[in-house]
Formats: C-alpha cells, sequence, structure tokens
C-alpha cells in the first residue's frame, strides 16, 4: 500500500441521533445553539501505511495489534496497545519511539511478560498522567474496569498489579462494560464506557477522590440500534476553548468501522453530534478517501484509537490544528466471517489536510515507485547561485499535467535548518527557454518567453489549481506563501525545473515533479522511470537526500555524479561524492564511495548505465550502486566523503531485470 490519498467532503450533520441525557430520552432539536467546530472544514483525512505491526515471539503467536493510548513525553512517543494471538487471548505491549518513522522497528515488551501482575486478561489501554497525585495511570479492562500507577511509564514491569475501580458491579452497568477511558476537569474525574448495546455511559467521582468513590453510571447517549453508537470512546478537552469532543466507534451499514463526534461544553453536559453519521463521519471510509493512482484501500475500516494529544496530563487535551489519529485498520482482503480476536488489526497515523501538519514530518522527501515508475521527482538539495541552483529534469512522452513544487520554508517548520526564504520555479523547455515561473505559490504562474495558453489543446494552461493538484497527488501542504509551485498541461518534450533563491538568497529546499490525472489514472508512457536532480551538495542538513517507496520489488540504479561533470562544464563540482542508502528503518544497507572499488559491481553498473542511456561516469571517485530491492521505503543520502561541498547530480534509475545486481 502507499501513500493514503485524499479525503472526501464532509458535511456537517446535526439531525441523526436520539439522546439519552441523564436518563431522559430527548431528540436534538434542530434550532440548538451550535459549539464552534474545532477543526477546519471540510473535516478531510489522509493516512499513513501501517506503522506498527505485532511482533511474535516463541510465547506470542499474535494475529493483531491495536486499542491503541499514545503520549509523547521525555522526547519519545509511547505506545501501550491490545495484542490478540491466534488463540483468540487477549494482553497488551508497550512500546516507545523518537520519530514515527522509526515505529515499526521499535522494541515490543510484553505486559504479561514484563509484569507477572498482568498475566491473563487484560487490554484497551489508557494512559495518563495524574498531575495531583504526580503518578502515571494505566487504565484497562480486565474486563472490569482496572487502574495502576507507575512513576515512570517506560518501565511497563513497575506498574502496580491492577486495581477495580468499583468493588462490585454497580447498578446502571451493562452486562458487557467496556473500553473504559478517564477523563478530568478542574473538579472531576469522569470514567466513560461502552457496552455494546448503542449506549454511552458515564460514571464521576472527584478529583479528591480519584481513583476511588466513582458514581453508579449513567446512560448519556442511546440509539435504536446497538452499531449506531458501539464501542472505543475517547473525550478530549479542545485546547484554547470551553469545549469538549468525544469520538465514538460504529459500525456502518456495509459492516465496516468508522467514527462519529460529539462536541460539548462540559463533560457532563449534553452532547451535540459533530460529523456523525455513516456518510459525514468524524472519520472514516468517507472522508479517508482512496488513492486515485491505487484504487486499492489501505483500510475499509477505522476502528479503536487515540488522537494525539498535545499534553499527557489527565485534562486529555488536543490542539486541532496540531492533531494526528493513531487508529487500527486492517487489510480489506480479510476473509468476510474471520472471527473478531483473528481480525488482522494494523495501527497507522490519519492526519487532518486542513491541519498543517506535515505528511513529510521531518523525514527526507520521497517520490513513489508504481510497477516500473516512479509517480513523482522529489529531491532535497541546497540552493545556491549561479551554477549551484537546484535543477531537475523530467521527460513527458504525451500531453500531461504536472505539479512542480519548491519548498523552503515550509521545509524549515519540518526541523531542517538553513532553508532558502523564498524560492523562485522556472520551467524551462528542451531548448532551455524559460516558459513558466512562480514566485509565491498563492500567485499564480508567469509566461515567459511568449508562452501562452492554447485553449484547443489546454496546453500551458491550469485548469485545476496548485491547492488541488496538491491534495490529489498526496504532496505535503505548504504552511507559508512564499513557497512556490506550478500547475500546468505540457505538451510532450524534455523539461527542467530551476530552482533559486528569488531574492538572490540561497538555503536548502525540496525540489519535486509530480503528475497528476483528474480521473485517477494515469497515462503509463509518462510515468517517471528515471530520476535526475542536479544540486549543490553541502555537509548536514544540506546533504541532498532522496527517499523512494517500493511498492514491489524492483532493482534500482543510484548514482551520485561530481568529478564526471567536469566534462561537461559544470564547475565547483562535489570531488568525491559518496552515497548511502537506508531502509524504513533508517538503518544503512548499502554505501559506495568509488563506484570501481568492487569490479564485479562496476562491470554490473556500466550494463546498467548503458541500458537506462546514461551518460558513462568517467571518474572512479563518482558513486553508483546497483540493489535489488523489495517492497518498502528508503532514502539515499549524497554528501562528500571529505566533508567537502560542491555542485553534483544524483540519480535513480529503474533498471530492467535482465540487468545483474548485488
Amino acid at each position: 500500500m502507499n501513500q493514503p490519498a485524499l479525503l472526501k467532503m464532509s458535511v456537517l450533520n446535526r439531525f441523526v441521533l436520539t439522546l439519552v441525557v441523564v436518563g431522559v430520552i430527548a431528540a436534538v432539536p434542530a434550532a440548538i445553539a451550535a459549539l464552534p467546530a474545532p477543526f477546519s472544514e471540510p473535516l478531510e483525512w489522509t493516512t499513513s501505511d501501517p506503522l506498527i505491526s505485532p511482533i511474535s515471539d516463541a510465547n506470542h503467536n499474535l494475529v493483531s495489534i491495536k486499542d491503541p493510548s499514545v503520549v509523547q513525553y521525555g522526547g519519545y512517543w509511547h505506545v501501550y496497545a491490545t495484542v490478540a494471538n491466534t488463540a483468540g487471548q487477549w494482553n497488551m505491549v508497550y512500546l516507545k519511539f523518537p520519530t514515527w518513522s522509526q515505529a515499526s522497528s521499535a522494541k515490543q515488551v510484553y505486559l504479561d511478560t514484563a509484569n507477572p501482575a498482568f498475566a491473563g486478561y487484560h487490554c484497551a489501554p489508557q494512559v495518563f498522567y495524574f498531575t495531583p497525585q504526580k503518578k502515571w495511570y494505566l487504565i484497562c479492562q480486565s474486563p472490569q474496569p482496572t487502574y495502576s500507577t507507575a512513576d515512570d511509564l517506560s518501565k511497563p514491569e513497575t506498574w502496580t498489579a491492577p486495581q477495580n475501580f468499583f468493588p462490585t458491579t454497580p447498578s446502571g452497568a451493562p452486562s458487557s462494560w467496556i473500553d473504559f477511558w478517564v477523563i478530568c476537569d478542574d473538579t472531576n474525574a469522569y470514567l466513560f464506557f461502552s457496552g455494546d448495546d448503542g449506549r454511552w455511559y458515564r460514571s464521576q467521582t472527584t478529583l479528591a477522590n480519584f481513583p476511588n468513590g466513582f458514581s453508579n453510571p449513567v446512560v448519556v447517549m442511546q440509539t435504536a440500534s446497538k452499531f449506531d453508537l458501539f464501542e472505543a470512546s475517547c473525550v478530549y478537552h479542545i485546547k484554547g476553548a470551553s469545549e469538549y469532543l468525544a469520538i465514538i466507534e460504529c459500525i456502518g451499514s456495509t459492516g465496516r468501522r468508522y467514527f462519529k463526534g460529539f462536541l460539548a461544553d462540559s463533560l457532563d453536559g449534553t452532547w451535540t453530534p459533530y460529523h456523525a453519521s455513516e456518510s459525514d463521519p468524524f472519520a472514516g471510509r468517507a472522508n479517508v478517501s482512496l488513492n486515485p493512482l491505487d484504487p486499492v484501500p489501505e483500510s475499509n475500516d477505522f476502528s479503536h484509537g487515540e488522537l494525539v494529544r498535545d499534553g499527557y496530563d489527565q485534562t486529555l487535551t488536543i490542539d486541532p490544528g496540531d492533531v494526528q489519529f493513531l487508529y487500527q485498520g486492517m487489510d480489506p482482503s480479510t476473509p468476510a466471517g474471520t472471527s473478531y480476536s483473528q481480525l488482522p488489526y494494523r495501527l497507522a497515523l490519519l492526519t487532518p489536510l486542513s491541519s498543517g501538519v506535515s505528511v513529510i514530518s521531518t523525514t527526507p522527501p520521497s517520490y513513489t515507485v508504481f510497477p516500473n515508475s516512479f509517480v513523482d521527482i522529489s529531491t532535497r538539495c541546497y540552493v545556491g547561485t549561479g551554477s549551484s541552483v537546484g535543477v531537475a529534469g523530467f521527460i513527458l512522452k504525451n500531453r500531461s499535467v504536472v505539479l512542480v513544487r519548491a519548498s523552503g520554508p515550509t521545509l524549515g517548520t519540518q526541523g531542517v535548518a538553513n532553508t532558502i526564504a523564498k524560492p523562485q520555479l522556472t520551467i524551462y523547455n528542451s531548448a532551455g527557454t524559460p516558459i513558466l515561473e512562480n514566485v509565491g505559490w498563492q500567485s499564480g504562474m508567469t509566461y515567459l518567453s511568449g508562452t501562452k495558453a492554447d485553449d484547443v489543446t489546454g496546453n500551458y494552461k491550469d485548469a485545476y489549481g496548485v491547492d488541488a493538484v496538491t491534495k490529489a497527488v498526496h504532496a505535503f501542504p505548504f504552511t507559508s506563501p512564499d513557497d512556490s509551485a506550478i500547475t500546468v498541461q505540457l505538451p510532450p518534450g524534455l523539461y527542467t525545473a530551476e530552482v533559486k533563491g528569488a531574492d538572490g538568497g540561497t538555503g536548502n529546499a525540496i525540489v519535486e515533479v509530480y503528475l497528476y490525472s483528474p480521473s485517477g489514472k494515469l497515462d503509463p508512457a509518462n510515468q517517471f522511470s528515471a530520476i535526475s536532480t542536479r544540486c549543490y551538495v553541502g555537509t548536514g542538513d544540506s546533504a541532498a537526500t532522496v527517499g523512494l517507496i517500493l511498492q514491489n520489488p524492483g532493482t534500482v540504479l543510484l548514482r551520485a555524479v561530481g568529478p564526471s561533470l567536469s566534462r561537461y562544464s559544470v564547475s565547483n563540482i562535489l570531488p568525491n561524492p559518496t552515497i548511502t542508502l537506508y531502509n524504513a528503518q533508517s538503518l544503512p544497507i548499502q554505501t559506495n564511495t568509488s563506484w570501481q572499488s568492487d569490479p564485479t559491481e562496476a562491470a554490473a553498473i556500466q550494463d546498467a548505465t548503458t541500458t537506462v542511456q546514461d551518460f558513462p561516469l568517467t571518474y572512479t571517485e563518482d558513486s553508483a550502486m546497483l540493489v535489488t530491492l523489495p517492497a518498502g521505503t528508503y532514502t539515499a543520502i549524497v554528501k562528500d566523503a571529505n566533508g567537502k561541498s560542491g555542485n553534483a547530480i544524483v540519480e535513480a534509475y529503474l533498471v530492467p531485470q535482465t540487468v545483474g545486481s548485488r
């Protein structure tokens, strides 16, 4: 599965539920005063691929990982989650990692092994720091609601033995109460839970008495069908507002799971619907839509998860402008009728498109490789002046719509230092004539050298808009008007995209070229088979970085060319480039500092170079590698072996399998 797609527009719907407030049934009145919508509209999500999968050992033959609770603390993400084994038994794991890109390789600690107190049935965790007691709390379904405490949430062996919140089953509790959730305001602590019966329950105690003294549960809301308010509720305080958000998992008409949202001005108040239907969900298939370039969905189910909080204390505060949603999803090809305990759930992240949270985070940019093709070109590098500007080349065999982008300011918000402040983007044709230019993506493109839009063919026209195409190709959203971009239909030909400082400035930038089709079906003849970017390679964040996602196994020729450029009148070249390929866990796979260092490999590189019709390497100091890779995510970083700087070309070619490789 590849980068996720954008979501369909959802519209606020406030008339779908019948409510029970403290036991009194009441329909939601159409004239009810609406609370402020916490998220920008339309509420649309993109999803990552699965980030966390179950890891088995000799004593844990696992089929799923689910029900996550996540906090960021001490420079790490901490996740507690449920796991299920092939025997249908439930327990929990703990893992921590500094960045989401490292989640898949994080060590998973089995709680029943690390802490004997958690042997047996314990699942559906929630973790938070209770400030009044200066203790971490772990809430579990055991199967009754329980709590444990610890001084350090990163040491699962130190949690106290689970204790029941209630000495006996309280009056008003359902027969199958599940998915317990604690949140506090300034006075009280509230325990919310479900019963798989179409009702949502609440109990409460004072902060002073917590975790003791919880009242008998009351029904907060109910629906005629149990599937319309099913389970997995979470409740959050909206940062900077006297407002709360509840999300509750439901089961739709086709059996797929999604979340409804509700808003209230207090935790014991009346909850009003907010994106609360199958067609207009808080999060579901309707607003996490299919990738137009890949019709296979990442997941049709959006199930038990947690919004990423702004902090980690008992108030459970979220910032709608900077939030993500860690959820459980599963392969849509899972056979119908699979027992619930054997459903192969994995954990992935939803990101609201309107939040400004970048899908690239602080990791290098990437291009996506479909079978025998690259769908976009993306390279991060240092942009200088003169011959040290950034230049990306691409060939179109047929008329195509392309999105060409140059990002500096947005890149700077993602932790990259020394970014270019105001990139200028210029597209040249095969004759080296500038034809289109942009400075500031919101200002539109400028026609150069007599170029004109053709109303008959559509060539040189922008019929779709930068923002719409950015969403459709899943590029990270710009957060600054000073980034530059052009969306245009181009006739067949060879083109180069040049990036430099509009005011003569220099700095790190990403240059990208995406193919776009309104129908979602790209012309196979126009899908890129080569990446070639000339840039100035520096040190640190100014090293050249190219990422790739292989949908299928493939053979790739990677080249970092410095000295051989001297034959083509390029000055100030990188004297001794080295190229290192990393996997998705940021572990090095292969490094090369001299392409002729291995005679057998050098012969294969020469054969591949001839096959892809690239210019030959004439200096041993240039670097190259030919690798056959399994499907997955990779990053190539180019720098000088001796810490020098200079101009280089960074290239990646898909090579037919007939060419030998390591």
